[in-house]
């Protein structure tokens, strides 16, 4: 029954990552190969660590209780062990002895003194992180003269996990007016994929030359850039 409770609380409260005074963070994504063990860390920002449990949940399905405070949660294998460091801030979910199934996003659960506070997620992969291709395509030149814009479409594709940052770039200077990603999808070879659109008042587009795609992954130490420049699209 009470881990039913807990259970009905996620479903209020899952979407909840913030407090005006309190923020909890995990990293986005982490790889391992399955029989190895991996921990997954997440940190508060300050206060005391309080009731922390962990969640994991599949396919957008109802996020399943694994940890409560010392005890692990009834039909999670004891391969699943929660820990925390009030020294640090930060608790842990070490899982031995990998599994394909246990590829999910798992989410820290903590009180602060006046709610329950959730961590933005991690996104474990099972298998070699595959770094994603990033490829810019110009505007149309029917959409440039019939609506006075331009639309960049930026492709970025066969990455796992399916964790990925996309940011646009004009002349090296950030941008985000105007722009749009889709959500990311999973593709049937078990990669992924995903889209950004930069549109423009095509006075913009006209006052400026190089227009780039930023995407940071896992799988790459550094940021991956596709440029486009405005003379070759003439």
């Amino acid at each position: 029954m009470a881990e039913w409770i807990r259970g009905l609380t996620v479903l209020v409260l899952f979407l909840r990552t913030t407090s005006a005074e309190v923020i909890v963070t995990q990293f986005p994504s982490i790889s391992a190969f399955p029989g190895h063990t991996v921990r997954i860390t997440c940190t508060l920002s300050e206060g005391t660590l309080s009731y922390p449990s962990w969640y994991w949940q599949k396919h957008d399905n109802t996020p399943v209780l694994v940890w409560y405070g010392s005890t692990r949660a009834s039909g999670i294998p004891d391969r699943f062990t929660g820990t925390s460091d009030s020294s640090s801030n930060q608790m842990h979910l070490t899982i031995t002895n990998l599994q394909s199934t246990d590829a999910a996003d798992y989410h820290c659960m903590m009180w602060t003194g006046s709610r329950y506070i959730f961590g933005t997620g991690t996104k474990l992969n099972l298998g070699t992180p595959r770094s994603p291709a990033v490829s810019v395509l110009p505007p149309s030149e029917a959409e440039i003269l019939g609506r006075s814009s331009a639309t960049l479409v930026c492709l970025v594709s066969g990455f796992n996990p399916g964790v990925v940052d996309i940011e646009w770039k004009v002349d090296g200077r950030a941008r985000s007016d105007g722009v749009e990603t889709s959500r990311i999808q999973q593709e049937k070879d078990n990669t992924f994929s995903a889209s950004s659109y930069l549109t423009l008042p095509v006075t913009v587009w006209n006052s400026h030359e190089l227009y780039s795609c930023v995407v940071k992954h896992e799988a790459r130490t550094g940021p991956l850039q596709a440029n486009i420049a405005r003379s070759s699209c003439m």
